[in-house]
């Protein structure tokens, strides 16, 4: 890898042979999200496989790695990586042991939630014949790979195996899906007139008991609706 960017991360990170092995253990082994600039050290989402004295606003995908979970993963490079499929399996026996799930139960791994929306429509392939209905909830709010996803088609040129692929063109092995988007900001704005509404009647009620009168309440209902 290139000198670390001395305005970036942590500056203890940048002597340490171990640390070197996490940044790139970190940065590899994905799809195209994860690949690091040599020339600013980010990712396209401007986030960093090592901590950084900065405060960064993120989300799930996109975020600097804490300074607790980078050490923890320069243990396990100093300490001699496990092989990775035992890793995983370890860790899939530790989450049925902490929420109490059989044996027999499946735990999936994926790189994000985009990558996730194959795994409900990986389960009932063989058994939908006539195809599958998705709907997905608020797809402004989540990744914008997960239209493509939840659809059962690409969300980008690059799988995390290293295999090109055509964003939008069909996953094989998928059975055929429709999908209907069902907006974010609808549902927030259906909510929020719920709980205004509520809001409203708990207020009509209380100045009822007390006497006053509630044309007020719902003079200010019709001006923020205006």
């Amino acid at each position: 890898m290139q000198p670390l960017n001395t305005t970036a991360p942590v500056s203890s990170i940048q002597c340490q042979p171990s640390h070197d092995r996490a940044i790139e253990l970190l940065s590899s082994g994905g799809d195209a999200r994860i690949l690091v600039d040599p020339a600013s050290c980010l990712n396209q989402y401007l986030s960093t496989p090592y901590p950084r004295e900065v405060i960064a606003y993120a989300s799930s995908t996109a975020n600097d790695i804490g300074a607790d979970a980078f050490a923890r993963v320069v243990a396990l490079v100093e300490a001699g990586l496990d092989d990775y499929t035992c890793a995983l399996e370890a860790m899939r026996v530790r989450l049925r042991r902490i929420f109490a799930l059989d044996r027999d139960c499946d735990v999936v791994f994926a790189a994000s939630g985009t990558d996730l929306e194959y795994v409900p429509l990986a389960g009932v392939a063989d058994a939908a014949m006539g195809g599958v209905h998705n709907i997905l909830l608020g797809a402004d709010e989540v990744g914008s790979g997960c239209i493509h996803s939840a659809r059962g088609r690409h969300f980008a040129d690059r799988t995390p195996l290293g295999i090109t692929s055509e964003s939008g063109a069909p996953v094989d092995g998928l059975a055929r899906v429709s999908l209907v988007d069902i907006a974010g900001v609808r549902l927030r704005a259906q909510c929020e007139h719920r709980a205004k509404s509520k809001r409203i009647s708990r207020a009509r009620s209380n100045r009822r008991r007390n006497g006053g009168s509630t044309h007020w309440c719902i003079w200010s209902t019709a001006r923020r609706r205006a």
